[in-house]
């Protein structure tokens, strides 16, 4: 599909600045209440943004690696490339690496971005970029409206993709969380077009909940 690259629009809000962590607040536990898995996690794996000293030859090798041409990005004010790479709604990405130290970053989506970051600082998690919000390039606006109204005719474009923030997880990992709008949930498989974890799943994972408990 004809889109915006969600990755490129946060990198470059970001402005390519090194993320640090704050001073860590006292860690809790995520769970579900009743200590089991549950179907529609609260967060879906959505994208993987790849950093490239020489994005070209990192899009060109991914495209033979995975046996898919990877699509240049409607965002303007920086060369990268993406495509999709499941069928669940997870694209991949390759943008401009802005500091040496900058690794590969998965993308979260999530219903609810201010009250998943509140439940992350009590987890003993930090934010260390935004919330903010992801707004389309103005010359790809009328394009992307025109291939989302032939996909997606019941869903209404609007001038952003939604809002995102980066967070640090009590051991070190920094990882990104989006709160799509809603004309984004056809493409990332969210909201009412999620697909959650099949009951085969749930059921091999409890029973290596179990098996796990023998292990010292």
């Amino acid at each position: 599909m004809l889109r915006l690259d969600l990755l490129l629009l946060l990198v470059q809000r970001r402005g390519g600045v090194c993320l640090t962590r704050r001073p860590q607040a006292e860690t809790s536990t995520i769970s579900s209440e009743d200590g089991q898995m549950p179907k529609k996690l609260r967060g879906n794996l959505i994208m993987v943004n790849v950093p490239s000293g020489d994005v070209a030859k990192t899009a060109q090798f991914y495209s033979q690696f995975l046996g898919i041409d990877l699509a240049r990005s409607l965002y303007d004010q920086a060369e990268s490339y993406h495509a999709p790479v499941s069928e669940d709604g997870v694209d991949i990405s390759v943008n401009p690496q802005h500091t040496p130290q900058e690794q590969p970053m998965a993308f979260w989506a999530v219903d609810n971005l201010d009250q998943t970051l509140t439940q992350i600082r009590n987890a003993g998690g930090d934010v260390v970029w935004g919330p903010d919000r992801l707004p389309i390039a103005p010359a790809a606006r009328e394009d992307y409206k025109r291939v989302l109204k032939e996909e997606w005719p019941e869903l209404t474009p609007s001038d952003d993709m939604g809002t995102a923030a980066i967070v640090e997880e009590p051991g070190g990992t920094q990882v990104g969380l989006v709160q799509l709008a809603e004309h984004a949930h056809g493409h990332f498989n969210q909201g009412k077009f999620a697909r959650g974890l099949s009951d085969k799943q749930v059921k091999v994972h409890d029973k290596a909940m179990k098996i796990s408990k023998k292990i010292r």
